[in-house]
C-alpha cells in the first residue's frame, strides 16, 4: 500500500499484492495512510525464496511489456485516446485514479477523478522522476532493489521526496528511439496501477492478445 495512493481496502501486502480476501471498496474512498508500510519493508534483509521468484518473474514480464508496447508515433492525439481510455477503464472497475501523460516534459492529458487529492500528483511527480532518470517503468526499478533488498535511496542516494519507484508510470518508448515521455496513473495500490496503463496500452496498440499482463495471484 502506498501512501495517499489507493482506494483499496486496507490489507494490502507488502509488495502491492492483494490478499486473497482483499478487494476493491465499492465506494471512490481514497486511503489516508500516514505512512508507506510498504516503504518501511524495504530494506530489512528478509526475501523468501518464494517471493524472490516472483519478483524475478515480474522482472522478467515488465521487461517484456517495455520491449512490446512501444510506439512507432506518439503525439497529443494519442496522448488524449490513452487518458480517456484509462479514465473508462478505471470507472469500469469504480476506482478513482489520477491520470498525467507528457511528451518531452509538456502535459498532454491530466485528468483527476473524484477522491483524488494532491497527493496523488505528487506520486506521479515523483514516478515520473524515476521513469525520466531510469528510461523504465517505476515498478520495474522499484523490483529491482526490492530484490536487492535495499532502497533507491541507500543504493543511489536519490532523496524519495523527489524519486518514487513504486508501480504506476510507464516509459512512451518510440520504436528505434527510445523514452520519449511518459504516461502515470496514481490512485490504486502500486501494481493495480501499473497493471491498469499496460492493460490500457495493450489495447490501444492491439496486442490484447498476448499475454503481458502480471500474475494476478502473485
Amino acid at each position: 500500500m502506498q501512501k495517499g495512493e489507493c482506494t483499496a481496502k486496507q490489507g494490502q501486502m507488502k509488495n502491492g499484492r492483494q490478499p486473497e480476501k482483499g478487494g476493491f471498496s465499492e465506494e471512490r474512498k481514497p486511503c489516508y495512510d500516514t505512512e508507506t508500510f510498504e516503504e518501511s519493508l524495504h530494506g530489512i534483509g528478509i526475501l523468501p525464496s518464494g517471493e524472490s521468484m516472483s519478483i524475478d518473474q515480474d522482472i522478467e514480464k515488465i521487461l517484456l511489456q517495455e520491449q512490446r508496447l512501444q510506439f512507432k508515433h506518439f503525439d497529443a492525439e494519442a496522448a488524449w485516446a490513452i487518458g480517456s481510455a484509462l479514465k473508462a477503464a478505471a470507472e469500469k472497475r469504480k476506482v478513482s485514479v489520477a491520470i498525467d501523460i507528457q511528451m518531452h516534459g509538456m502535459p498532454l492529458f491530466c485528468y483527476a477523478m473524484p477522491g483524488i487529492t494532491p497527493d496523488n500528483w505528487d506520486w506521479i511527480r515523483r514516478k515520473r522522476n524515476v521513469v525520466m532518470r531510469y528510461q523504465r517503468s517505476s515498478y520495474a526499478i522499484g523490483l529491482k532493489y526490492e530484490r536487492a533488498k535495499t532502497t533507491l535511496h541507500a543504493a543511489t542516494g536519490l532523496e524519495l521526496k523527489d524519486f518514487a519507484p513504486h508501480g504506476g508510470c510507464f516509459p512512451i518508448l518510440l520504436a528505434g528511439t527510445g523514452c520519449v515521455g511518459t504516461i502515470a496513473v496514481s490512485g490504486l495500490p502500486q501494481r493495480e496501477d501499473h497493471a491498469l496503463v499496460v492493460e490500457v496500452l495493450q489495447a490501444y496498440l492491439k496486442l490484447e492478445k498476448e499475454d503481458l499482463g502480471l500474475d494476478a495471484g502473485a
